[in-house]
């Protein structure tokens, strides 16, 4: 369901009053278990209602949807036109919203799973054990990986798998495994600088760590921190960050730190997910994903050359 631009402001007055380099486009008002976005960032992927939905992020609304084998199932991962899911039974594998069932991983206690241009990894445990798999096979990791409500991201092409957590954030490959922080439990892999930025939740310290874990910068932000992200390929850090009553996204240079502009948003709560372009930022919160397009001067706009429609039963429950 789409939300005029003057909705938003009737949330936050003060926040619109701002100039943001974020345009809000839309709402997705459906709690979600697990929300990634496209390569393009024209449509999202959200586990809502017992079923995986692809979302168009302009509208809000879902316009297919795909229906893994259980009821119970989340996404975690999207890259290169896939995408994969978790469920009790496993990984699962979706391509043009069909489900690849000759591509499931049958794991049990998925923590998170990621795409590499290797292949797939995949987290998996309980407080007693964990288990970081790939397509040669698995290696034993610290069980602190394997901790509840634990966060991934991925450096893609060197095959690796971060994983932040209540125990800090560690560093997962299929030749070994090494502790970055004991007290971070966010973290963002740039795949342009080749850093890692962590940071604890409520505190206002960003600090970006090289290949051999040393630090290359640390930087303090303008609010307690809630969310980090890379933004895709641009080379650049997203931070959602407390601002009073309302959100504020820093847009921060990953090679050294610096700040290169910020948005006043409505939501002072939420998880950051963005597009492989940069193009695209989403704000995940308990019952509603607020979607926002990222337009800068010297980047070209990014054209939508479809216009699909919202699924039928989604728009008679929206009028209802």
């Amino acid at each position: 369901m789409r939300h005029p631009i003057a909705a938003a402001c009737l949330l936050a007055t003060t926040a619109c009053s701002i100039e943001n380099e974020l345009r809000y486009t839309a709402t997705l008002e459906a709690e979600t278990n697990g929300v990634a976005l496209s390569d393009d960032g024209l449509d999202a992927y959200a586990a809502m209602s017992g079923t995986t939905c692809r979302i168009d992020t302009s509208w809000g609304c879902p316009t297919s949807d795909a229906d893994l084998p259980t009821d119970h199932e989340r996404v975690v991962d999207h890259w290169n036109g896939r995408t994969l899911g978790a469920s009790d039974l496993g990984v699962h594998t979706i391509e043009g919203q069909a489900w690849l069932a000759d591509f499931d991983l049958e794991i049990h206690d998925v923590v998170g799973a990621r795409l590499t241009e290797a292949g797939t990894l995949v987290l998996a445990g309980d407080a007693n054990s964990c288990v970081l798999s790939d397509t040669a096979g698995s290696i034993e990791v610290p069980v602190g990986a394997c901790s509840e409500h634990a966060r991934t991201d991925v450096d893609r092409a060197g095959s690796a798998m971060f994983a932040a957590t209540a125990d800090g954030v560690f560093e997962l490959r299929p030749d070994g495994v090494r502790q970055l922080s004991d007290t971070a439990d966010l973290v963002a892999s740039d795949p342009v600088s080749g850093l890692v930025v962590i940071a604890e939740r409520g505190d206002t310290v960003l600090t970006a760590l090289d290949a051999s874990g040393e630090t290359v910068w640390a930087a303090d932000t303008t609010g307690p921190i809630e969310s980090i992200a890379t933004r895709g390929d641009r080379g650049q850090l997203l931070v959602l960050v407390r601002d009073g009553e309302f959100g504020r996204v820093e847009r921060r240079d990953t090679r050294s730190g610096e700040v290169d502009g910020t948005s006043s948003v409505p939501s002072v709560e939420g998880e950051l997910v963005v597009s492989g372009n940069g193009h695209t930022i989403g704000i995940v919160r308990l019952a509603e994903v607020h979607w926002y397009a990222m337009e800068l001067d010297g980047e070209a706009p990014v054209v939508d050359p479809e216009v699909e429609s919202c699924m039928d039963a989604w728009e008679r429950a929206s009028r209802d």
